[in-house]
């Protein structure tokens, strides 16, 4: 039996009760952003300033973002880091065979 993207329905798992634990597919994640990277007008998978920085080298970066630099994100710039950090994450975890996690811990 094969499986589409669109078998693969996320599922919520409560860790807490009220917080909610995402589980989904990290390919169909890809497949998802894709599809908006299609339909977007803001460039979806352009780097927004500083995104490459905060990349090579995250402690770093939220140290240059605690001594008062100057970094503000528009709009779009927001939603760029958001799909790249998905983008980014599900690659890595689809690399390294494992999941793409970001609770607690």
């Amino acid at each position: 039996m094969a499986f589409g993207c669109q078998d693969l329905e996320p599922a919520i798992l409560e860790s807490e009760p009220v917080d909610p634990l995402f589980v989904g597919s990290s390919t169909a994640l890809l497949h998802e952003l894709r599809d908006l990277q299609d339909i977007s007008r803001i460039e979806l998978g352009s780097a927004p300033e500083r995104y490459d920085e905060m990349l090579a080298d995250l402690r770093k970066f939220y140290r240059s973002m605690h001594s008062g630099a100057d970094f503000q994100l528009n709009d779009e710039d927001c939603f760029r880091w958001v799909w790249l950090a998905l983008r980014d994450g599900a690659e890595r975890a689809i690399r390294q065979n494992t999941v793409l996690w970001s609770g607690p811990g």
